[in-house]
């Protein structure tokens, strides 16, 4: 996910896949297990 997320910060995604982008800030997030953990990422160009 974070990979993605990247590529997609860095405008680096073929044509069909990439999002329009305004303010350059990606989320992503990750439930562990059997949801006692939660993650969120935040990135920034």
């Amino acid at each position: 996910m974070i990979y993605e997320l990247v590529k997609q910060l860095r405008e680096e995604r073929e044509r069909g896949r990439q999002a329009p982008l305004k303010r350059y800030i990606a989320l992503a997030h990750n439930i562990g297990g059997t949801g006692h953990y939660g993650y969120v990422t935040i990135l920034r160009r």
